[in-house]
């Protein structure tokens, strides 16, 4: 009898190792910093990017103004080799150079570049104007995955 209860006793310090292990795992955060290079090589701005695998949180400052008639958007973008190379918007530059996007996604690792883009102001199209790209910014690992 007295090697049973040691036997449940063991086997649940055990069980609760695992599911301390397993639940701390998940709430690591990634924080990575850096600069958006623009076309010239220049700074166009700086982005700051957390993850925990779930959510992800993007804050991020511009140093230029659009011209009159357009603005500047932010996406971020999928390209894996045979991924879906999907650009997905975080949304337009504030007037006071700032931008941030939070969400809770299935796996935001995906993702391997921030990037942004000049549009026009009431741009009724969805999709980028890459042709318009004004800066990127490579997210390192875990982003890339």
């Amino acid at each position: 009898m007295f090697s049973l209860r040691i036997t449940i006793l063991f086997m649940s310090v055990a069980l609760l190792i695992g599911v301390v292990y397993v639940s701390n795992g998940y709430a690591l955060t990634t924080d990575q910093s850096g600069i958006i290079v623009g076309r010239q090589a220049d700074v166009f701005g700086l982005v700051d990017i957390k993850s925990d695998g779930h959510s992800l949180d993007i804050d991020g400052v511009v140093n230029y103004i659009p011209p009159e008639g357009k603005v500047f958007e932010v996406w971020l973008y999928d390209g894996n080799y045979g991924a879906s190379q999907y650009p997905l918007t975080v949304g337009m530059v504030k007037e006071d150079g700032t931008f941030s996007y939070k969400s809770t996604q299935v796996y935001p690792y995906t993702y391997t570049d921030l990037f942004v883009t000049m549009e026009p102001k009431d741009d009724k199209d969805p999709k980028p104007a890459y042709s318009d790209q004004v800066g990127v910014y490579p997210m390192t690992p875990p982003f890339g995955q």
